[in-house]
C-alpha cells in the first residue's frame, strides 16, 4: 500500500486481508467543532445581522471588490484539474490502444480537456465583466464594488478577447502541472486518481447546484437592494420563493471555499499537502464571506449558510475519499501489470 495514504492515520481495521486506514478521531472532532461553529452563527446572527450589515458594509470596499472580482476561481481550477487528472490517469491505464479503442480514447479525452477549459474560460469571462465594471465605477464616482449580481450582458471579441487568452494560459499551466505530477506515480496508484477526480467533480457540482437552486427557491433581496428601497429584508428563515432575488446562500463564498476541494485531488498524491490544502482553503472562504459582507453583496447568514453546505461537502468526499482508496490500492496492487491496457484490446473467450 502507497504510504502516501498511511501518513496520520493511527487506527486501522482488517478488510479482507488488507488493512484499511480509518480517520483519526481528532479529524472527526474538527469536523463536529466547525459545524457547531457554523449552526452557532446561523442563530446568532439571524436577530443581528441587519444592524451588522449596515453599520459595516460599504460598496466602495477594496477588499470586497478585489475579492468580487477575481475570488471565484477555486471551482474551475478544481473542476479542471479534476478531468486533466482523469485524462492522464486514463491514458496510462488502457495505453493508446488501436481502431475503436483508439478512436474513444480521443474523443473522450479531447471532450474532457474542453469541458475543463470552457469551466476555466466562464470565469475568466466573468472575471473580466467585474474588472471592467470596476473600472468603470472608478471612473464615473461611483462605489467601485457596485455591481448587478443577477443580471448577464452582450460583449463582442474586444471584451471576450483578455479573458479567452488568460483561460488559455490557465488551462496549459494546469496541464503541465497535473501531467507531470500523474506521470511520477506508479500504475497501481493512477485508479486512485481517477477516482479522486471524479469525487472532486461530483463535489463541485452538487455544491453549485445546491447554491444555485436555493438561491432561487428562497428569494432573499440584498443589502444594497434593501438599502435603496427595492425590496424588504428577510431573514434567511424566511423563504420567498422564487422572484429573481438570490442573495441566500452566498454564491461566491461556495466558490471560494471550493479552494479547499482542491485537497481531494491531492490526497492522491500526498495526504500532508492535502490536509493543508483543507484549512487553506477553509481560511479563503471565510475571507470571502467577510468580502461579501462588506460590499453589501450579503447578509452574513448568506456567507455562513454558504460557508457550512460547501465546506461540509467537500469535507464529506475527502472523509470519504481517505476510507476508499487504500481499498483501490489493494485491487490495483493484486492485478496483473497492464492488465487494464491488454484486457481491452484481446478480451478473453466467455465460453
Amino acid at each position: 500500500m502507497n504510504a502516501t495514504y498511511n501518513e496520520g492515520m493511527s487506527n486501522t481495521v482488517l478488510h479482507g486481508r488488507q488493512k484499511v486506514a480509518e480517520p483519526q478521531p481528532s479529524s472527526a472532532r474538527r469536523w463536529l467543532i466547525v459545524a457547531a461553529i457554523v449552526i452557532v452563527l446561523l442563530i446568532v446572527l439571524t436577530w443581528t445581522e441587519r444592524s451588522i450589515s449596515e453599520n459595516i458594509a460599504d460598496q466602495g470596499s477594496v477588499f470586497g471588490t478585489f475579492f468580487q472580482t477575481f475570488g471565484e476561481f477555486p471551482p474551475v481550477i478544481v473542476a479542471c484539474s479534476a478531468t486533466l487528472m482523469i485524462i492522464a490517469a486514463v491514458h496510462r491505464l488502457l495505453g493508446e490502444g488501436s481502431g475503436l479503442h483508439k478512436l474513444a480514447l480521443a474523443l473522450f479525452s479531447i471532450l474532457l480537456a474542453l469541458a475543463g477549459f470552457l469551466a476555466v474560460l466562464d470565469w475568466a469571462g466573468q472575471m473580466m465583466s467585474y474588472l471592467r465594471s470596476w473600472q468603470d465605477n472608478a471612473a464615473k464616482g461611483l462605489p467601485i464594488g457596485q455591481a448587478n449580481n443577477d443580471s448577464s450582458s452582450t460583449e463582442g471579441w474586444s471584451n471576450f478577447a483578455p479573458g479567452f487568452f488568460v483561460a488559455i494560459i490557465i488551462f496549459i499551466v494546469l496541464a503541465i502541472v497535473v501531467v507531470t505530477l500523474v506521470n511520477k506515480l506508479s500504475e497501481e496508484q493512477l485508479a486512485a486518481v481517477i477516482i479522486a477526480g471524479l469525487v472532486a467533480l461530483c463535489v463541485v457540482w452538487a455544491a453549485h447546484e445546491i447554491n444555485t437552486g436555493m438561491k432561487s427557491t428562497w428569494g432573499r433581496f440584498r443589502p444594497y437592494e434593501v438599502a435603496a428601497g427595492k425590496g424588504e429584508f428577510t431573514t434567511w428563515l424566511q423563504i420567498n420563493f422564487p422572484n429573481g432575488h438570490r442573495s441566500f446562500p452566498s454564491g461566491h463564498t461556495e466558490e471560494g471555499t471550493m479552494m479547499a476541494g482542491i485537497a481531494i485531488l491531492l490526497l492522491p498524491f500526498s495526504k500532508k499537502a492535502a490536509k493543508i490544502m483543507m484549512w487553506v482553503g477553509a481560511i479563503y472562504g471565510i475571507l470571502m464571506g467577510l468580502s461579501r459582507v462588506l460590499v453589501a453583496a450579503h447578509y452574513p447568514t448568506d456567507t455562513v449558510a454558504s460557508f457550512g453546505l460547501t465546506f461540509g461537502l467537500i469535507a464529506a468526499g475527502y472523509v470519504l475519499i481517505q476510507r476508499l482508496q487504500p481499498r483501490v490500492d489493494a485491487f490495483m496492487a493484486q492485478r496483473p501489470r497492464g492488465g487494464l491496457a491488454e484486457d481491452t484490446q484481446h478480451p478473453q473467450p466467455t465460453h
